[in-house]
């Protein structure tokens, strides 16, 4: 039997019992569990975070609690790009923006930044150079559309080409998202954690 704490997203398991046959000593097996949100009754007021509190009952082992990670890309949709028009409307709109410096990412191909970012929901919409600085900027957006969220998510990159060291700078409508946005481009970017 799988169960989640109450979480601000309202994340549970669609079904608790799981599924997955007698094991041997030693063994091991898989399986998946879909999961819903907005679930009334596993909802919390509060901010969001990036852990998700798990209890999962093992017959003879009992219960076992841990805390998995809730990855940004979960909650993002797969075609969350926007014009340039409409990014700078929304940048200008939405609230002060958080930002973070992420010492170990360094950029020395942009194109290979975009697929990675791709690969993460995230999407690329222009690459300039930012006078007088010799950085340059990406600008990235992204669409949340999970757990109840439906709003934009907005990402500019500075950056110095080949130099580690990347300062990120993110607006949305909830500033809860932001550190799970920087934890999501370490892990796209290589920046580990």
């Amino acid at each position: 039997m799988l169960q989640f704490n109450a979480n601000a997203l309202g994340l549970a398991p669609s079904q608790q019992a799981v599924a997955v046959g007698v094991l041997q000593p030693g063994a091991s097996a898989a399986a998946s569990v879909p999961i819903a949100a907005g679930v009334a009754a596993k909802t919390s007021p509060g901010p969001l975070t990036g852990k998700l509190q798990v209890a999962l009952k093992a017959g003879a082992l009992g219960v076992l609690y841990y805390e998995d990670a809730l990855p940004l890309g979960a909650l993002l949709a797969e075609a969350g790009g926007m014009d340039g028009h409409a990014f700078l409307a929304a940048w200008r709109a939405l609230p002060t923006e958080a930002s973070a410096s992420l010492p170990a990412v360094a950029v020395a191909d942009v194109a290979a930044v975009e697929a990675q970012l791709k690969a993460a929901r995230l999407f690329l919409l222009a690459h300039r150079p930012v006078p007088g600085t010799g950085q340059e900027a990406l600008y990235v957006a992204g669409r949340l559309d999970g757990g109840g969220l439906s709003a934009p998510l907005l990402l500019e990159l500075r950056f110095t080409r080949g130099v580690p060291g990347l300062e990120a700078a993110c607006k949305c409508e909830r500033a809860d998202i932001a550190p799970l946005a920087f934890d999501a481009l370490r892990q796209a970017l290589g920046g580990g954690q």
